[in-house]
């Protein structure tokens, strides 16, 4: 929702929020490079379960700075034009005639419009559209606040990433680790297909309060999977109940 955020928060146009998220995801993936080299490097100094309650703690965080704090309010979907003539039953408002045209806040999904240099034009608002209930009572995400929680979200998954298949590999064992690797793909790449749909209709529907709060519960949630667990996520040969089975035995 990089783009829609930045068009309804900032004011920004099409172009301009995919060229803005454009850079910060790929400073975001720079940095996630970087993670990456020293997360190899912090693996044989540190547990990789910690590892693993440390990026997810980095990403909470993130998602936690995300959420909209204030009493700014989004941009809204108004565009200020200035033309010879607008087609009154496109607009939904206008004011402020004035003698050489008409200029005006004029609110639509879009406009068709005459202009001086152009006799047929179509005009897109700018800002938080108007069909979202949302966008007159939930504050803005701050610009800063959204470069920050990126930061700490861009730390964050990378360290995820490679410590869940790294534990997940070293639970296994001498089970297949083919199949088995295979089953957490499958999932991680089902929760990359269902994750953006989600993510989007909630957006659409509640705006970014209820969107980042749910992902701070999502990971919340992982955290407590991991704290239940954590006894269990050690390798295959050190795992202390398999021990107890093999003794028994």
């Amino acid at each position: 929702i990089g783009t829609p955020l930045g068009m309804d928060m900032y004011g920004w146009s099409k172009p301009e929020a995919a060229l803005y998220m454009g850079i910060m995801l790929a400073t975001a993936g720079i940095l996630a490079i970087a993670v990456f080299i020293v997360v190899k490097v912090l693996s044989k100094r540190f547990d990789d379960r910690m590892l693993l309650v440390a990026g997810y703690t980095l990403c909470l965080v993130g998602f936690f700075i995300y959420l909209p704090w204030g009493s700014e309010l989004p941009v809204r979907g108004y565009a200020r034009h200035k033309y010879e003539q607008i087609f009154p039953q496109d607009a939904v408002a206008v004011s402020n005639y004035t003698a050489d045209g008409i200029e005006g806040i004029v609110r639509l999904a879009s406009m068709h419009v005459t202009t001086p240099n152009s006799t047929n034009a179509t005009v897109a608002p700018e800002g938080c559209p108007w069909n979202f209930g949302w966008c007159g009572n939930v504050p803005r995400v701050l610009l800063a606040q959204f470069i920050v929680g990126t930061a700490f979200v861009a730390m964050g998954y990378p360290v995820c990433n490679v410590m869940t298949y790294t534990l997940f590999s070293k639970v296994l064992g001498p089970q297949p680790q083919g199949l088995w690797m295979g089953f957490l793909t499958a999932t991680g790449s089902l929760a990359r297909t269902l994750g953006p749909i989600f993510v989007s209709q909630v957006y659409d529907a509640y705006g970014p309060r209820v969107t980042f709060a749910s992902s701070c519960g999502v990971i919340l949630l992982t955290l407590c999977c991991c704290a239940a667990a954590y006894r269990r996520l050690l390798p295959f040969a050190t795992t202390p109940f398999r021990h107890h089975a093999n003794s028994n035995d």
